[in-house]
């Protein structure tokens, strides 16, 4: 086992730690770290926005040698899996043998230990839910309790807990997920152009029926009644296309040496944003590409986040019940013009669910933006946090490096729930993180 000192930055850049990062090899090495005195916390690609692998005083572990990939079950569909193994590398060892994974973030690097610690969505959780629908079980260590299995079955309560607990709980060593047999190594994307974010939701629901992943590119600079024009892709898997060897790439919280405020001035947010739109427009309603391209869309477009320099950038990312995105849309338009930040990414969801604990899971429309992570940024994301409260939606918690503990209150009726379960399982606090202790859980 390997102890190191690093400097641990939360993927938005807005924070960062001088941690001991620890690297066990095996189940006995992360026992001893598990066991040594003061709090840990498990690491995967360290790929969330906010730290919440990372905390003054708190001993970081890292997963990378839990990497074991088993065999496909194939009368049960699942497959066991080490919590450290990246997306990108199950991936490559399932597809060729006829099996996907549907729900996953848009990047390889990101570990299968930190997709359950969020429970993560993928392009279309109104239809194929959240991470959670699609793990059978899995096996938690915790030094005062040893290791337990947990499912739906066994340990149900501490399951729901861990899953989506942001590491709190423990270490996850081995997960069981449930797979898909797969129906080609191509995807067929069609483009609608829609002229604004609510026109976007109806084109949306009407594109869902007869999809595979419904989303949208909507460019939220825009003023008037165009506000939010973008498109909407609708795609589904075809054969067609051999998987493809394109190379992944790494991506880090580090790597961002543009000086200053970045690349993103308000300008040149506003432009970017009107030309990609414009070139989207010029391209055939049709295409076909390749499952790979598909299904990690940011691998190999991480000059976005470079760019926007080493004051970073913050997320919002929010779920609005559908019987209120009508008349959260002016608002949102009104915050994000008088901010006078651009708006760097748009983007548009489809959720259903019920919401529990403090799981990003909830039925409505899913809206995430980004903007550079300048001093107005703080302002104005505390004000979407009281829009979205009032809406009675939720903010996703796994990409805000400052939401505070009233706010989540607010928004999550599951709150007290997760935080007096939590200390009930953990009274030691064995399990901490620079997020647990700002969303006071």
């Amino acid at each position: 086992m390997t102890a190191t000192r690093a400097r641990l930055v939360s993927f938005d850049g807005t924070e960062s730690f001088d941690s001991e990062l620890w690297t066990p090899v095996d189940q006995s090495a992360l026992a001893a770290c598990l066991g040594a005195a003061g709090p840990a916390i498990p690491r995967g690609a360290g790929l969330s926005y906010c730290n919440a692998s990372a905390g003054d005083g708190v001993r970081t572990v890292a997963s990378s040698a839990f990497s074991t990939i088993g065999d496909v079950d194939e009368e049960c569909r699942t497959i066991v899996v080490g919590s450290g193994v990246t997306l990108g590398a199950l991936l490559e060892s399932i597809v060729p043998r006829g099996w996907y994974l549907p729900v996953m973030p848009g990047h390889p690097s990101i570990t299968i230990g930190g997709c359950a610690g969020f429970n993560v969505h993928g392009k279309s959780p109104a239809d194929l839910g959240c991470f959670i629908e699609w793990i059978e079980a899995l096996d938690l260590f915790h030094p005062d309790h040893g290791e337990i299995r947990c499912s739906r079955g066994e340990n149900p309560e501490l399951f729901k807990l861990t899953v989506g607990g942001f590491g709190l709980t423990g270490f996850i060593t081995r997960i069981t997920l449930r797979l898909r047999p797969l129906a080609g190594t191509a995807i067929r994307v069609r483009r609608t152009f829609v002229p604004d974010l609510v026109a976007a939701i109806d084109v949306m629901e009407e594109r869902r029926a007869g999809s595979n992943t419904v989303y949208s590119w909507n460019d939220l600079n825009r003023r008037g009644s165009g506000f939010g024009a973008g498109i909407v892709y609708s795609e589904n898997i075809v054969p067609g296309k051999e998987w493809h060897d394109r190379p992944y790439n790494v991506l880090t919280p580090q790597g961002r040496p543009w000086p200053g405020k970045g690349f993103y001035p308000r300008f040149a947010g506003r432009l970017m944003c009107a030309l990609y739109l414009r070139l989207e427009r010029m391209k055939a309603t049709d295409k076909i590409i390749d499952l790979k391209r598909g299904a990690f869309p940011i691998n190999g477009k991480e000059i976005y986040f470079r760019l926007f320099g080493r004051t970073g950038l913050r997320e919002y990312q929010m779920i609005i019940p559908r019987t209120r995105w009508a008349e959260t849309v002016p608002i949102l338009r009104r915050l994000l013009h008088d901010s006078g930040l651009p708006v760097t990414l748009g983007s548009l969801k489809l959720f259903d669910g019920a919401v529990e604990y403090l799981h990003f899971c909830a039925s409505g429309v899913c809206l995430a933006l980004d903007v550079p992570a300048r001093s107005a940024s703080r302002p104005l994301f505390g004000q979407l946090d009281d829009l979205v409260a009032d809406a009675g939606g939720i903010a996703n918690l796994s990409k805000d490096s400052r939401i505070g503990a009233d706010a989540v209150r607010r928004m999550f009726p599951g709150y007290d729930g997760f935080r007096t379960d939590l200390l009930a399982f953990d009274p030691n606090r064995r399990f901490d993180s620079a997020l647990r202790r700002r969303l006071d859980v």
